[in-house]
Formats: structure tokens, sequence, C-alpha cells
């Protein structure tokens, strides 16, 4: 994205009053995306511009780069961006990654809270919008249950099973994409 390039940014429904109260809350909250930091921080400009609720920013450069793919010349390889969070802070016990992506909780299974993916379309839709504010009711209530843990990750770890799940999409996929 160059500096001259007009874009548009969506923001998920709830997004800033969930950030405004976990900074009210005493929670540590930061960015984590597999993003590139010029486009990350345009979005940022709109969401928190004042580093008020985010003030810690991690960007693509601090992901994990995974390539996929066959790696002969002639076949095409991928690269995914996977989320490590020892690279926040390095003792994981008290530390959740909220994210829609499967992907990025590959690395720290047990820190992760997903959450549905947020799509633009949707944004005048009224019963998504509701969904999306249920959701951040929810998300709310867990980081409530989780404040005085000790540590969050068997806790998170009975909830959502992320390890499984994600060993189970991987296996699917691969199963998948075998028969293409």
């Amino acid at each position: 994205m160059e500096a001259g390039d007009r874009y548009s940014v969506s923001v998920r429904p709830g997004a800033e009053a969930i950030l405004r109260w976990c900074t009210e809350n005493g929670f540590e909250t930061a960015l984590y995306t597999a993003g590139v930091e010029g486009y990350a921080e345009r979005v940022m400009r709109k969401l928190d511009p004042h580093r008020r609720y985010l003030p810690r920013r991690l960007y693509r450069d601090s992901c994990r780069r995974v390539v996929i793919g066959g790696g002969g010349p002639s076949e095409e390889n991928a690269s995914v961006f996977l989320k490590d969070l020892s690279r926040f802070r390095g003792c994981l016990k008290r530390v959740v990654l909220v994210d829609n992506s499967p992907l990025s909780f590959f690395i720290n299974p047990d820190n992760g809270i997903p959450v549905a993916d947020f799509l633009a379309d949707h944004h005048n839709d009224a019963a998504k919008h509701s969904s999306y504010v249920d959701e951040f009711d929810s998300l709310r209530q867990l980081l409530l249950d989780l404040k005085p843990l000790a540590d969050v990750r068997q806790e998170l770890r009975e909830r959502f099973n992320l390890m499984d799940n994600l060993v189970t999409k991987v296996v699917v996929g691969m199963s998948i994409a075998s028969r293409l």
C-alpha cells in the first residue's frame, strides 16, 4: 500500500468498546497481526489513533514464517505467518490471544480464544451486528473468569481444545488437498 493509496476500514462492531473495557479493567492489551506494519498502522489510526488501547504492536515481522508446499522449483510454495506469543512475553501463563484465524493458535494453542470472522459486508446486518456484540459479551465474561487464575492455559484448553481441533483441520485439509 503506497502513501497515496485510498482505502476503507470497517471495524468489527464492539471492538473499541471491548478494548476500552479491557483497559479500564486492568488487562494489558496489544496488537499482534500477521499483516505488514504499513497496512496495520493505517487500520490502527482509525481504531486506536492515540494508542490508548493497543500501545504495543507486533506485526508480520514478529511472526514465524512457514513455507508450505513441495519446495521443488516447479511447485508453488505458499507462506503462512504464525503468531508466537513468546515474542510478546516469555511466560505465557497469563497471556491470551483472541483471534479469528485457527492458524494463529498453532504455536500456542492453549492460550487461544477463537472468535468468529468479521465480514465488513455484514456491517449493516442487524442480526450479525448483534452476534458480534454478544460475542464480545461472552469474551468479557471469559476474561473475568480467567483474571484470578495463576495460569489460564488449562482453562482455555478445556474450553476450546484448540490443539485437537487444529490437528483435525490440518489433517482434513491435507486430505482434501491431496485429492485435488
